[in-house]
């Protein structure tokens, strides 16, 4: 790893008691079964990717993602991320204690300044689980791809939320799916009385949104491929998105 990145060992985290708070809420296991066929389609394509070591950072929080990768055997160092201190200790230890034979590095704060600081080929994959806009994080989308992040043949599997009632989500929709004339706004749920139909313009606007911003930072030079973009519901509106780099 590039020797700007400044990682936390195991020896050096603070105990904290593990809370795993569970839920009888239909709605919320239902999100998380979905969630829990996003986590297996990632596994199925890193091990399509034949690609089983390396470093791989993650927001990994319940480590749910990163317990499913086991049963292909690999040899992954994760590095996993969390910027908020409590959730970090939650994490520290769950995965401490999911994975005794392996412990993964940990760094605490942001994970843009892993991706800031990476140079080409640093990582395997990436599993970059926003679940926010992708808006607020497309210089790290950025910097991911022009810097070739990732090994020849690795993964970078990116989660955002579809829909945000924010000004700079709206702007970015706009920009990218051609939206010349600043009066001409996102649909609004508003607008709408049906508000299911609302929902999904946005849904679809913004699935465009995204898929032009991509080939657009992936230009001629082809060195990534979009091999999915995909929706699933996860409490809201998600799109996981699977690129590949190809040279």
């Amino acid at each position: 790893m590039h020797s700007k990145l400044k990682v936390m060992q195991t020896e050096n985290v603070i105990e904290s008691k593990v809370v795993n708070p569970l839920s009888n809420d239909f709605s919320k296991k239902k999100s998380k079964a979905k969630k829990f066929l996003q986590q297996n389609r990632i596994k199925e394509e890193i091990a399509e990717s034949g690609l089983l070591s390396g470093i791989v950072p993650s927001l990994a929080y319940e480590c749910d993602q990163e317990e499913i990768l086991k049963s292909l055997n690999h040899n992954f160092k994760f590095l996993m991320i969390d910027n908020d201190v409590v959730t970090y200790k939650k994490m520290v230890n769950i995965a401490l204690e999911k994975f005794p034979d392996n412990p993964p590095c940990f760094h605490l704060g942001n994970l843009s300044e892993i991706i800031f600081n990476a140079k080409e080929n640093d990582f395997t994959h990436c599993l970059f689980d926003y679940c926010k806009g992708f808006e607020k994080h497309r210089n790290e989308v950025v910097h991911t791809l022009q810097n070739k992040i990732v090994v020849v043949g690795g993964l970078v599997f990116f989660t955002f939320c579809l829909r945000n009632p924010s000004h700079e989500h709206t702007a970015f929709v706009n920009e990218m799916t051609g939206y010349s004339n600043p009066k001409m706004k996102l649909v609004s749920i508003k607008t709408y009385t049906d508000v299911r139909k609302a929902r999904l313009i946005e849904e679809a606007a913004t699935l465009q949104a995204y898929r032009t911003f991509l080939l657009g930072e992936i230009g001629n030079e082809r060195c990534w491929r979009i091999k999915e973009i995909e929706t699933y519901r996860d409490g809201a509106p998600m799109a996981l998105i699977i690129l590949k780099r190809v040279k």
